[in-house]
């Protein structure tokens, strides 16, 4: 059994039920004209293999406000609001003209669990490909117990929580995946960019103890674009970056950064002590020159503060971004071993 949450336009559950006629593929896909145009192609296929459930998924079952992007791919819509602060800062995500709803509309969000309940399902899930914008994690959480019955998927995640896409507390990062997924008796066997800038990841996990390979020689996924299309880290080796020597170095930028913040914000409580003590003589013109000119410099250093802060906080995302890097090269060594 093959399981696509989140299904979209059926790309990817429809590609996978014509290379595996034999197994069944559940499309699941809470927008009413995506269902239809899946629909549609599974008749214009002659497809028999093939169930659509119109849901959205998560960990609590309720009515919900969808929020549709029913413009380029449609790809962007979600439960969730764009964070418009991370886009407008964005270098990568304030270049794309497809961040914006078109409309709202209430759906049923279920858990992945009842769903599976209702179609009487207590079988092996070969391969969950989850794509929902912000909930991914969710969805596996939502299987409860049955999430012991997923041979291997793939989900979408952030690298940090600073630079979501989305207006959320949800703890949907790369890190967080890595967590819950080794607690659950899962483990990662690739991490591919979703996108130029590696804002998101696809996240390709399997059982521990189960050879991807075999799932995917068996069910054809090598050549499905959704599973493994995306070689955004074709990088020339001038791109390529020591993540080790530059985490080392940015932790010291980010000391000098601090020292500086300090040092000048010391500078400034020593010059409003000697603005107050000239503003009790200003009867005299020179006190009043100085009391001008030291203000005005005060008012300099608590720019140049507020710029250093800025840095501060641009290194502090540096910091956490290498950090991921670091943290998935470490993993990957020990895994190796």
């Amino acid at each position: 059994m093959i399981i696509d949450v989140g299904a979209n336009h059926g790309d990817f559950a429809i590609d996978a039920a014509e290379r595996n006629p034999q197994e069944i593929v559940i499309a699941i896909e809470p927008i009413p004209e995506l269902c239809d145009k899946i629909s549609a192609l599974i008749k214009n296929k002659n497809l028999q293999n093939v169930k659509i459930v119109r849901c959205a998924i998560d960990v609590e079952k309720r009515i919900d406000t969808l929020n549709v992007a029913k413009h380029a791919d449609w790809g962007v819509s979600s439960l969730l609001e764009f964070n418009h602060d991370n886009i407008s800062k964005d270098e990568y995500w304030k270049t794309r003209n497809d961040m914006y709803f078109d409309e709202k509309i209430e759906v049923e969000v279920k858990r992945m669990d009842d769903v599976l309940d209702e179609l009487g399902i207590n079988e092996r899930i070969n391969f969950i490909k989850i794509d929902v914008q912000g909930f991914d994690l969710n969805v596996l959480k939502s299987l409860g117990n049955k999430a012991e019955l997923v041979d291997a998927g793939m989900i979408e995640v952030s690298i940090v929580k600073e630079e979501q896409l989305y207006v959320t507390d949800l703890a949907d990062t790369v890190m967080d995946a890595f967590f819950w997924l080794s607690e659950n008796n899962f483990e990662v066997y690739a991490l591919k960019p979703n996108d130029p800038a590696s804002k998101e990841l696809n996240l390709f996990f399997r059982k521990k103890g189960i050879d991807h390979k075999e799932i995917e020689d068996r069910y054809n996924l090598k050549g499905i674009h959704m599973y493994d299309g995306k070689h955004y880290w074709h990088y020339p080796s001038d791109k390529l970056e020591f993540v080790e020597e530059k985490f080392v170095n940015t932790d010291n930028q980010l000391a000098k950064a601090n020292n500086r913040i300090a040092a000048y914000q010391n500078l400034i409580k020593n010059l409003n002590q000697a603005i107050l003590g000239t503003a009790e003589e200003q009867n005299d013109p020179d006190n009043y020159n100085l009391l001008h000119n030291t203000i005005r410099l005060a008012e300099d250093y608590k720019n140049v503060v507020a710029r250093c802060e800025s840095q501060e906080r641009e290194l502090q995302t540096l910091k956490k971004n290498l950090g991921v890097k670091l943290f998935i090269k470490m993993s990957e060594k020990l895994r190796r071993k």
